[in-house]
């Protein structure tokens, strides 16, 4: 499975002040998935040696492009111009009370089985797989039945310094 080793480096390397922000009002941090998601692709760019082609983008727009729904995934690692070079799609979640896990899980699958994406990767930050089970455990195994369950893998990472290792979706 192609740059999980790497991601799961990078996600070690997240400080804690990116998993949980604090703010005056809340000075034990709140849970912003875009200053998460901005620092991941930080370490990412620091601990990834990719080919030549690939790249890491980061929530591409993708309006005006017909094959496409409203699937803007969090990253993709791909050779732009092109749907050969398709290797991962990934969103990343760190509130998980909202429908979006079910909305990114679609689109996981979405770009795994309409645009040729090899694997899916679903990050949940602040939380513990057990925590994960809890709150979105149905919509998680609704997901675990489907026909390429198999290439969707789900890591979470519940404080700075402790990923949790990938499990896939069709045995979380």
């Amino acid at each position: 499975m192609q740059y999980i080793h790497e991601i799961i480096d990078a996600l070690n390397k997240i400080e804690q002040i990116y998993i949980k922000l604090p703010a005056a009002h809340n000075v034990t941090g709140l849970i912003r998935e875009r200053v998460f998601c901005y620092e991941f692709y930080h370490q990412m760019r620091q601990n990834f040696t990719l080919n030549q082609l690939t790249v890491i983008s980061g929530e591409i727009d993708k309006r005006g492009y017909p094959q496409f729904k409203k699937q803007n995934p969090d990253f993709v690692f791909h050779v732009p111009g092109s749907s050969k070079g398709n290797a991962l799609v990934c969103e990343v979640k760190g509130d998980i009370r909202r429908p979006g896990v079910k909305k990114d899980l679609e689109s996981i699958f979405y770009f795994i089985e309409k645009q040729n994406y090899r694997l899916g990767l679903f990050i949940a930050f602040g939380m513990s797989a057990m925590q994960l089970k809890q709150k979105a455990g149905d919509t998680i195994n609704a997901f675990s039945k489907r026909k390429c369950a198999d290439r969707v893998l789900i890591v979470t990472i519940p404080q700075s310094g402790w990923c949790e290792d990938a499990t896939s979706l069709n045995i979380f």
